[in-house]
């Protein structure tokens, strides 16, 4: 008898252990979810100010931008930019386009001079290579 009551208890401290682990791992995942969804919230920020900005520059109606501080205020951080040599001296190159859309998506390139004015802009559409303007 002694030997079934001790395996019964050490069956249930099992089922315990196992049941608050598995409470634990259901946690992390709700945590990942949540964290899952800010990100996902950002992302399509980011496209709809991509998709402003698109739009103006297929226009050909970015004029009234002026410096980095105007495109930053409406458009937000470009993916990415790179400081380039241009006949006038180094341009900073900006890059937008859509967050995750890597290869297969439109691009534009605006650029500032070293005072952080826009100097121009060019537009790729996807599948392209950049147009001047």
């Amino acid at each position: 008898m002694k030997k079934s009551q001790s395996l019964i208890l050490m069956l249930l401290v099992g089922m315990i252990l196992c049941g608050c682990s598995t409470g634990r791992e259901i946690l992390t995942l709700k945590n990942l979810s949540d964290v899952q969804k800010q990100n996902q919230v950002g992302i399509d920020k980011q496209d709809h100010l991509f998709e402003n900005l698109l739009a103006l520059a297929r226009k050909g109606n970015l004029d009234k931008y002026r410096t980095e501080k105007d495109f930053q205020r409406d458009f937000g951080a470009p993916i990415l930019n790179k400081f380039i040599d241009d006949k006038g001296g180094k341009l900073d190159r900006w890059l937008y386009r859509y967050s995750t859309k890597y290869f297969d998506s439109p691009k534009v390139y605006v650029f500032f001079d070293e005072q952080e004015n826009f100097v121009k802009f060019e537009l790729a559409e996807a599948n392209e290579k950049s147009g001047k303007r």
